[in-house]
């Protein structure tokens, strides 16, 4: 076998290897704002994407031994592509037919959702390396070193496009383009392999440029918002919706779950979510706050609250994700302000990093319904209490059930605050049934609070057992299952 086929398998290898990482990375995005961004939508799609891989492995390794041939090669691939391009088209449709027949179980909702978008297109990438391979051996004295070579190059073209995604393509291109430049360059690939059928190939890229202008320029198939947006963090979308009085809303979210930030355009300075209107109990607290730090800026309503309050009052946001400040900045009327200060980085790194004391501290932080793991831990807790005043607090905006199967989360916090703060308040935001999932504001005191709130009086928590969140163990998305 000359060099130049050798080089010509091991760049399909690489760059088969690199997409199907890419493909992995793209599709958690593509996923959330149907099912969210947790846990249980990661392992549904590296599970899903592996075992894909694994058939692939087997029947390519099969059908190569039949025909090892650049021909049947280039079909596969050209397969891929096309599978490609059909999932770009027509996501938005699958995503909503899998959540309307599946309902809100997640798990299976996110399953079926990887396997029907992305299942073929993983069957095929697996059994581009075991073709490769069986065209490349040419004896059996090296066929060991020729297909550890091979495998490397995969591993390698992975370990490329895992890096290339996350760092530019994701937040550059966004998912849907990133799925349709998938689809080109495995029909590249395809063309390498073989250039016999090249009127099909090009029939093929026809069809798929036609389909990515038409889903560009048009509202076919597409979600109607006003900003859909992959960030590094997240896939943001922006809607404009009306609330049960007709009265216009705009909102952002990351996800079907609801609206994580949103605001009354006609009535900028209105607090939106009662849990949002529930923080103002900080000037029942203390009259006297003055400095404040919000973890999880959203929309940044409460900071312009908060500031708007007073001349005197400033306040540090840390909002890990610049994207979600742009829009801000664009929809919500987030202004420059000497005494608003926004910080975007990681809450952890960022108190680890500062020596900055508050009178104090707003909890806000959610990927999706719950807050990122290592954000409820007693180690966190810790660091916020070593960045309050004397007389500090913080308050928390928490999501769960008061009894029930997702009452856990809420007990489980409040006994890791208490391992903190020596007092430890839970208040209902709205009137709901005990069992269901909703909002509560709960209150870690530095010193006892003396002062009744407007929220009426703190809730008695039924016993329970459960051990304290710790960065060791914090299962938050395994205690939230069943919120969807």
């Amino acid at each position: 076998m000359n060099w130049l086929v050798k080089m010509k398998l091991e760049f399909i290898v690489f760059f088969s290897g690199a997409m199907c990482m890419i493909l992995e990375m793209v599709g958690s995005r593509v996923v959330s704002p149907y099912f969210g961004n947790s846990l249980v939508v990661w392992t549904s799609l590296i599970g899903v994407i592996l075992g894909c891989l694994s058939f692939g492995y087997y029947y390519g390794g099969k059908w190569a031994d039949k025909n090892p041939s650049f021909s049947v090669l280039s079909k596969l691939l050209l397969l891929g592509a096309l599978s490609l391009g059909v999932s770009a088209f027509l996501k938005e449709q699958v995503l909503a037919w899998v959540q309307l027949m599946i309902g809100s179980d997640i798990r299976a909702g996110s399953f079926f959702s990887v396997l029907l978008l992305f299942g073929p297109v993983s069957v095929i990438f697996g059994m581009i390396s075991p073709f490769a391979a069986r065209i490349r051996v040419e004896s059996l004295k090296n066929s060991g070193q020729t297909v550890g070579t091979l495998y490397a190059l995969s591993t390698f073209g992975s370990i490329a496009g895992t890096f290339l995604a996350g760092f530019y393509l994701i937040p550059k291109f966004g998912n849907r383009d990133l799925l349709y430049g998938l689809s080109f360059g495995v029909l590249a690939l395809s063309l390498l392999a073989d250039r016999s059928a090249a009127i099909k190939k090009k029939t093929l890229i026809f069809i798929l440029i036609f389909s990515l202008v038409f889903t560009r320029y048009t509202n076919v198939f597409r979600l109607n918002v006003l900003e859909d947006i992959d960030s590094q963090y997240n896939r943001i979308l922006v809607r404009q919706v009306f609330d049960h009085s007709r009265d216009r809303i705009i909102g952002i979210s990351t996800d079907n779950a609801g609206i994580q930030s949103a605001f009354y355009p006609a009535r900028p300075d209105e607090l939106y979510f009662n849990y949002l209107k529930s923080y103002r109990a900080y000037e029942e607290i203390n009259p006297d706050v003055r400095n404040a730090l919000m973890i999880g800026g959203g929309g940044f309503s409460f900071p312009r609250y908060f500031i708007n309050r007073s001349p005197d009052n400033s306040m540090d946001v840390v909002e890990i994700d610049p994207v979600m400040t742009e829009l801000a900045r664009k929809y919500f009327l987030l202004k420059d302000n000497s005494n608003l200060s926004i910080f975007h980085q990681d809450a952890r790194i960022f108190l680890n990093e500062s020596s900055e004391k508050y009178d104090c501290v707003f909890l806000d932080a959610f990927n999706s319904l719950t807050p990122p793991s290592h954000l409820t831990t007693k180690e966190f807790m810790l660091q916020i209490n070593n960045h309050l005043n004397d007389n500090g607090f913080v308050m928390i905006n928490l999501i769960s059930s008061l009894i029930g199967n997702n009452s856990a989360f809420l007990h489980g916090e409040v006994d890791t605050l208490k391992t903190v703060f020596p007092f430890v308040e839970v208040y209902r935001v709205d009137s709901n049934d005990d069992d269901r999932v909703q909002n509560f504001m709960v209150v870690g005191f530095k010193k006892s609070n003396s002062n009744k709130l407007s929220m009426g009086n703190p809730i008695s928590l039924p016993k329970h057992r459960l051990s304290v969140f710790t960065d060791d163990w914090s299962p938050i998305e395994y205690l939230t299952r069943r919120y969807y």
